[in-house]
């Protein structure tokens, strides 16, 4: 994984924000208002199965994003890997027998 300086996170992360915030009206009116007056107009028992519904297609979003931020936590503090490794091929504990 290449190392990517603060400020460069810093310029995306900004330039992210920007964009989210420009596209803002088009992304919060995505809510469809006949779908809201059919899902009102209907009967007890099925408002209650949309609700389970969609309860059950939030799990997978979530889930994922559980595993995400698990794993980033339990890899946070992780040693590097260095160049100054030992590089003598594991042959440091053989002695050698000479007749």
């Amino acid at each position: 994984m290449k190392f990517v300086p603060k400020k460069q996170w810093c310029v995306l992360a900004s330039g992210a924000l920007a964009f989210a915030l420009v596209k803002a009206p088009e992304l919060l009116a995505q809510g469809c208002a006949m779908c809201k007056t059919v899902a009102a107009a209907q009967s007890k028992e099925a408002a209650a199965s949309l609700n389970w519904g969609i309860l059950l297609l939030l799990v997978p979003p979530v889930t994922i994003m559980s595993g995400l931020l698990l794993f980033a936590f339990r890899c946070r503090n992780a040693p590097l890997p260095t160049l100054d490794t030992d590089r003598s091929g594991g042959n440091e504990d053989i002695t050698t027998t000479a007749a």
